[in-house]
């Protein structure tokens, strides 16, 4: 994987109390994702596929 700069890559703004990050090299992607405090995140259907997920902030504790 190449390096990739989080600074360098614009938020995608979900809706107004989640936002994210992607970024991709090819053969790997990853997130950062982040929510505002008290913000519960919807369940999703098509859950992750196999692969890991990672959380860290005050929710993660």
């Amino acid at each position: 994987m190449k390096h990739i700069r989080w600074n360098d890559i614009p938020y995608e703004h979900v809706n107004e109390h989640f936002r994210r990050k992607l970024a991709w090299d090819g053969k790997l992607m990853i997130a950062l994702t982040e929510v505002d405090k008290g913000y519960v995140v919807p369940p999703r259907e098509d859950w992750l596929t196999g692969e890991d997920a990672y959380l860290r902030g005050d929710a993660a504790r």
